[in-house]
């Protein structure tokens, strides 16, 4: 179920869709991440886990984050969820024989700056080869 990326924060949701105004100031949005065919490498994922779960001020209040992704070298799905800064990842089932990799995450947070958290998870993602068997 990796639907592509949704751009401005998750359809009819009404966040981030370049509309300025102050009554959005204070709102809680969210925003997905979502790569079909790509994989994160685990230990990269660590790492990164460890950055936003400690993001400065000025890039937002992260509340909640929460994934499925696609780890190399494994047959498991990476499952991910955070609550403020308490993280967690755990296998998942397998990926199915006929289910597309992939990596989706999605960011729910107050005042999230969306460019500086994808300069961040962006370059984890790499192209998903499958591997002969």
């Amino acid at each position: 179920d990796c639907q592509e990326d949704h751009g401005g924060g998750g359809h009819g949701q009404g966040h981030a869709h370049g509309h300025e105004s102050s009554r959005h100031d204070n709102e809680i949005g969210s925003f997905s991440i979502v790569r079909q065919a790509h994989e994160v490498e685990p230990l990269a994922f660590a790492r990164w886990i460890r950055i936003i779960a400690t993001l400065p001020e000025e890039q937002g209040k992260l509340y909640r984050s929460k994934g499925v992704l696609a780890a190399a070298g494994r047959s498991a799905k990476l499952i991910f969820h955070a609550v403020a800064d308490v993280t967690e990842t755990s296998d998942g089932p397998d990926w199915g024989e006929h289910e597309q990799r992939c990596c989706k995450i999605v960011f729910i947070g107050k005042k999230l700056d969306r460019k500086a958290i994808e300069a961040r998870f962006l370059p984890l993602l790499q192209p998903f080869v499958e591997k002969l068997r």
